[in-house]
């Protein structure tokens, strides 16, 4: 998993995490391997998340390093700390 910080107590949504995703300089990253520059963009996965008051999905980035064909998860520090992450919207009994 690699992880991004993004401010406090800003709203969050798809595209916000599309437009950090767009900037992230992948070619100064470093896989688990230690090898730099291998990432490459390789999959998406859906996430259902619930947030204080209501419950959203975000498709999460997956990275695929050239070097050791280890997957990572792009995921914000919000994401973590912030919120429930479920991969099955039935259950959160809303």
């Amino acid at each position: 998993m690699i992880t991004c910080l993004v401010p406090d107590g800003k709203p969050f949504s798809q595209i916000d995490y599309d437009k950090m995703i767009d900037d992230i300089p992948f070619h100064q990253l470093c896989c688990s391997c230690g090898a730099h520059g291998t990432l490459i963009r390789h999959a998406y996965y859906t996430r259902h998340l619930k947030l204080v008051n209501h419950t959203c999905c975000l498709c999460v980035l997956r990275v695929k390093c050239k070097s050791c064909a280890c997957h990572l998860a792009i995921l914000l520090c919000p994401l973590l700390t912030a919120v429930i992450i479920l991969s099955d919207p039935d259950s959160l009994h809303l």
